[in-house]
């Protein structure tokens, strides 16, 4: 696998001229599973919420965050309900004052899982029994959020919680990280059935000076596969860091573990997530030594066979900082991962976007299909990242992170569609920058209903209660998944798309230049 061209190298045409503004899509889509892109931010109580994990329910999303409460005192544990559009329908809020309850660690899609056959959640993080005293925590609730019971894990004074998992249809895994002893950390794997009882508990890494967790899957046979760091030496600042993967039997009694692709640095500058492959396989992504680039510690993909063994690795650019923080496999078998990138005027050559969204995409076999960056200058601090990723049952994207504003931060909710973008026709060139909100009274006016969707070799009808037939400049145009434009014309109310193979394309409406409406349609 090659490297890929810097960002500095795909933008460098696109910087030699105006930055086009994007706009802010609102429009209606006739599917109940279709929602137009969009970035919004959530306001919990008017402190600093950092968004944890994000899951599609019914019509809406669910999201959990950590959120800082009581006056700015301590930390709390937030589930919030939105509809379609991110707009908050249900919030519950878990305060331990004057301690802290928290999720579970913030990178990932982490801490919560949704028992589909029974309508009941659950969520794990950590909670602070007192002074000095950091416990794991699994919480059951019902779809609106409220606790059905808690129960807290400890083995040590300080453990903390990463995520969990379901390892069976009758059980749950929570990984930690517990402190053996001053400075001596390993990682602790505990099972429990659906009711918060202990079936087993692991310590993993413990043979290791240090060690502490990163992700944790369960693989297609039942074996579960846990990624951590090893350090070399027995602290954990300032040391070479090796990306460690042991693969245990649902029991937990280990398989085999892998040890690769040592750095030098600090403990908290990594972040990794680890996915199962089709061919029985792994991949990784972590950060690769330092070196003598821009940036020290670049990320990088590493593919494992299914014993472990290391086959191929994929290096990113060393032009800026770049951050992986989730992987997702999608359901047409691509890798797409998330997290921020640093996109101030080292990088972006004068211009400075500050910390943004950072989206990409990979085949199984670790070809590079597409990265998008993404920047909302409605937020002028501009800072922002991405923690979690999940498709959504219209094969798009909902991405949740944080965003700051003056003074404190908001979740970040992102919809993306199928090929990361916000906007179709203007992705092409990766990046993307959403600026005015006052622009967004300029999409959909038009107030738009095309039909039928799906649709079948024949005609596409396009109504407007405006009527722009007779408005000169106003264009309809066609774009398939990479935003290539198949079809262009005037504006007329039925449209033959006789032409078209089947599949997903994007129609959009122009005026003079203006996007009035855009949409998903599906030819079958």
């Amino acid at each position: 696998m090659s490297n890929p061209r810097s960002l500095f190298s795909c933008l460098k045409s696109m910087l030699m001229k105006n930055l086009c503004k994007l706009f802010f899509l609102l429009f209606a889509a006739p599917l109940a599973s279709a929602q137009a892109p969009f970035s919004k931010n959530i306001d919990v109580d008017g402190y600093s919420d950092g968004g944890t994990s994000v899951h599609e329910v019914g019509s809406g999303y669910l999201l959990t965050a950590t959120s800082l409460c009581n006056n700015n005192i301590s930390e709390c544990f937030t589930i919030l309900n939105t509809d379609a559009s991110g707009n908050v329908t249900n919030q519950v809020q878990y305060q331990n004052f004057p301690w802290w309850i928290t999720a579970g660690k913030a990178h990932g899609n982490i801490g919560a899982v949704l028992d589909e056959e029974d309508g009941m959640y659950y969520f794990s993080g950590t909670i602070q029994a007192g002074v000095g005293q950091y416990d794991v925590f699994l919480m059951k609730t019902d779809q609106e959020g409220d606790s059905l019971w808690l129960k807290t894990f400890h083995t040590v004074p300080w453990q903390v919680n990463g995520t969990l998992i379901f390892s069976s249809d009758s059980s749950l895994i929570l990984l930690n990280d517990a402190e053996l002893s001053p400075e001596k950390y390993a990682v602790w794997m505990v099972q429990t059935d659906l009711q918060g009882n202990l079936i087993w508990e692991k310590l993993v890494g413990d043979n290791y000076k240090n060690a502490t967790l990163e992700d944790i899957i369960l693989a297609k046979n039942g074996d579960i596969v846990v990624s951590y760091l090893t350090p070399e030496e027995s602290t954990i600042i300032a040391d070479t860091f090796f990306m460690t993967v042991t693969r245990l039997d649902p029991m937990g009694n280990e398989r085999w573990t892998s040890k690769f692709s040592g750095y030098k640095g600090m403990l908290g500058a990594a972040a990794s997530s680890i996915l199962e492959l089709d061919n029985g396989g792994f991949v990784v992504n972590y950060r690769r030594h330092q070196f003598s680039g821009l940036y020290k510690r670049p990320p990088i993909m590493v593919w494992l066979d299914s014993l472990g063994n290391v086959l191929d690795q994929y290096n990113f650019s060393d032009f800026t900082e770049l951050v992986v923080t989730d992987l997702i496999k999608t359901s047409n078998g691509l890798i797409v991962g998330c997290g921020y990138a640093d996109l101030g005027p080292a990088a972006m050559s004068g211009n400075d976007y500050g910390l943004a969204g950072w989206v990409f995409a990979f085949t199984q076999g670790g070809e590079m299909l597409w990265e998008r960056y993404i920047v909302d200058l409605n937020f002028p601090d501009k800072f922002s990242y991405l923690s979690g990723i999940q498709e959504t049952q219209d094969k798009d994207f909902i991405l949740v992170g944080s965003i700051r504003k003056p003074a404190s931060k908001d979740i970040w909710l992102v919809k993306l569609d199928s090929m990361g973008c916000l906007l179709p026709d203007e992705c092409a060139d990766g990046l993307q920058v959403l600026t005015s909100i006052e622009e967004e009274a300029h999409v959909g006016r038009a107030g738009f209903v095309v039909y039928p969707n799906p649709v079948s070799q024949g005609i596409l009808h396009i109504e407007s209660q405006e009527g722009l037939d007779d408005k000169i400049g106003t264009e309809i145009k066609i774009l398939d998944l990479m935003g290539r434009t198949v079809e262009s014309l005037p504006f007329k109310g039925q449209i033959d798309i006789t032409g078209l193979q089947k599949g997903i394309y994007f129609l959009i409406v122009e005026l003079d230049g203006v996007v009035l409406h855009a949409e998903k349609i599906i030819v079958i």
